[in-house]
């Protein structure tokens, strides 16, 4: 008897643990719980079933201009290259070729891109920062340089600021945070943060006047706070910034803010929520951050506030957004970074690749997407209208 009460036991307890192994199994598709995605056929090349995997490398979104709504992106491969796609109502036009060739031409070799913007009066000027190297014959020299690229006549002229800039890279403490929006023709001015505003032909740093963007940031910041990382994205009419200012202290991170409130995603976070991308609509009024939610969610999502003025005004304690676009789960996941950038007030655009399992290699292409996240038509694909 006593045998048989053990072993009554043992299955009993057997029992319990199997319960509770079901349990935590359908528990696993909670908040912030990895959900695998619903099959769909992942459109490579226009959809066509029977095109072969093209061996392109992969196409990521660097900005969508203000003016005319152009892509500017770049191909990674061996090398980089630069691309501009046109958005035509009627069909999709590429407008130039490689314009990284301009870059080529002064003799640096770009090693990544860092950063793109366009001029706020016209398109066919580009602002990049770039990694670069240039071969002496004696050494490489490697270093981080400003180009201004002039898309019409397919020449770069490279900024270096006096006192700011060697042969080969400009100073580790100089950085242009967006071309500004007082800029006109022969007259441009660059946000060099704690430094000035930059005015690119008279060769000088000057103070801002009266510019709402870095009232924003001295609220935030302070005097003397500049040793922080941080990074910005300011709305196309110059009124709002959302900023991100890296934390002290023993675990670091970032703190978010939009004109000077602190953006809260959650009340009790286990895990901070990283912002790895934001942009505005054309607009002004929504505002899409590009996050990676809490482990264990390995994939970005794109978060969407439909007004901010109202998020302004009413100020929540936990800052939710009115629209979360997970592509893993309706497109069959993309990769990191995505793009997330606005085409329009009502359209995306994202960097995309099919699933590992279906990767004899890496490739990933442009795709417009809608708010919820559906395709609606590939933007890039292969050969590229360039070598």
């Amino acid at each position: 008897m006593r045998v048989g009460k053990r072993g009554q036991g043992g299955v009993e307890r057997w029992w319990f643990v199997i319960v509770g192994l079901i349990g935590l199994m359908l528990g696993s598709g909670g908040c912030g719980e990895v959900v695998a995605p619903t099959p769909c056929f992942f459109p490579h090349s226009l959809g066509d079933k029977n095109a072969q995997f093209p061996e392109e490398g992969y196409h990521q979104v660097l900005r969508v201009s203000p003016k005319e709504r152009h892509i500017g992106f770049i191909v990674r491969r061996q090398q980089f290259y630069f691309g501009v796609r046109s958005l035509d109502p009627a069909s999709l036009q590429w407008d130039d070729g490689r314009m990284d060739a301009a870059i080529r031409a002064l003799g640096f070799g770009i090693r990544d891109v860092l950063s793109m913007h366009w001029a706020p009066y016209s398109d066919r000027y580009v602002l990049i920062e770039a990694q670069t190297m240039v071969d002496t014959g004696r050494w490489v020299a490697f270093g981080r340089n400003y180009f201004l690229v002039d898309r019409q006549q397919g020449k770069a002229y490279r900024i270096a600021p006096s006192g700011y800039s060697t042969a080969f890279s400009v100073d580790e403490t100089l950085r242009f945070y967006r071309w500004m929006e007082q800029s006109e023709p022969g007259k441009n001015f660059l946000d060099a943060g704690e430094k000035g505003m930059y005015y690119l032909e008279g060769d000088e740093f000057l103070p801002f006047e009266n510019d709402p963007v870095e009232r924003w940031r001295r609220q935030v910041m302070g005097e003397g706070q500049w040793d922080r990382r941080w990074w910005q994205e300011v709305s196309p009419d110059g009124e709002k910034v959302f900023l991100a200012v890296e934390l002290s202290g023993r675990y670091g991170g970032y703190a978010y803010y939009v004109n000077g409130y602190r953006l809260w995603f959650e009340r009790r976070a286990r895990y901070p929520i990283i912002v790895r991308r934001a942009r505005w609509s054309p607009d002004g009024k929504r505002l899409a951050l590009v996050v990676m939610p809490v482990p264990p969610r390995l994939f970005p999502q794109i978060w969407i506030w439909d007004d901010v003025d109202r998020l302004l005004r009413e100020r929540p304690v936990v800052a939710k957004p009115d629209r979360v676009v997970d592509l893993w789960q309706t497109a069959c996941g993309y990769r990191f970074l995505p793009g997330g950038d606005f085409l329009s007030n009502d359209r995306l655009v994202v960097t995309m690749v099919p699933p590992r399992d279906t990767l004899p290699f890496a490739y990933g292409y442009l795709y417009e997407v809608d708010l919820q996240g559906q395709i609606i038509r590939q933007l890039t694909m292969t050969p590229l209208p360039f070598k």
